[in-house]
């Protein structure tokens, strides 16, 4: 799902089992579409592995609401390895993959979500890339 705008392309990833009680499969997906009803949000579906880079690479941000303990969120280092900024929940591996303010923002909610949006212009997209490929990202192994 993508909020768009003439300036800005913002990617939401967090999988979960179910919006509101409805699964994500099938016939929800439509339902899950009317949830996010807006002129400025898109939802795209699930893309494939060949457009992964240039989608993530060309988005804004990267949304992760992760809601559960999430082990590692290969997602959020697929968005940084592309330059894209990330703005997570505090969950699972977000504070071992993100480094604060260099790399994007972990937040405890949507407030603060939406507030790290207008920070994120601020982030050098460069370090967000260099930082992914360094190794200097940590996970703890369970």
């Amino acid at each position: 799902m993508r909020a768009v705008n003439s300036h800005a392309t913002a990617v939401l990833d967090g999988w979960t089992p179910a919006v509101d009680g409805l699964e994500l499969k099938g016939r929800n997906i439509k339902r899950l579409r009317k949830l996010v009803d807006h002129p400025l949000v898109e939802y795209i579906g699930e893309i494939g592995e060949n457009e992964k880079q240039e989608f993530l690479g060309n988005a804004y941000a990267l949304l992760f609401p992760v809601d559960w303990p999430e082990p590692f969120g290969l997602v959020m280092i697929e968005a940084m390895a592309c330059g894209t900024p990330v703005i997570a929940w505090r969950n699972g591996s977000v504070p071992e993959v993100i480094d604060e303010g260099t790399t994007g923002y972990i937040v405890n909610g949507f407030d603060e979500a939406a507030k790290a949006v207008r920070c994120v212009q601020s982030l050098d997209r460069r370090l967000c890339a260099q930082f992914s490929r360094s190794g200097l990202v940590s996970v703890a192994c369970v």
